[in-house]
This record gives structure tokens, sequence and C-alpha cells, in this order.
């Protein structure tokens, strides 16, 4: 699986557990604080899923 899909399965869960749909809102800084360290070690990999998931 690609590394960028990866990054965006795991922010759509997060957001999905902090009850983060429809007209809920979080700050896109707290979520990525919240993911595993190992996915947050390569910031570029994050920035391009938080783009992905943008469009």
């Amino acid at each position: 699986m690609d590394d960028v899909k990866i990054v965006m399965w795991y922010i759509l869960v997060r957001l999905k557990n902090m009850k983060k749909w429809g007209g809920a809102h979080s700050e896109l800084k707290r979520v990525l604080n919240s993911l595993p360290t190992t996915i947050l070690s390569g910031r570029k990999l994050a920035d391009k899923a938080v783009k992905e998931l943008k469009n």
C-alpha cells in the first residue's frame, strides 16, 4: 500500500474516533499531533496526505 494512503487512513480513523464528522471541526494541528510518532517522523508524507484529503 502507498505510504500516503496509509497516513490518510490514520488521519481519517483519528477524525472518526474524535467524532469530527459532518458539521464538527477540529484543528488540523491537533489531529496530526495525535497520530503515532512513526508517521509524523516523515512530515512531508503527512503534508502530502493532508493535501490529498483536502482535494
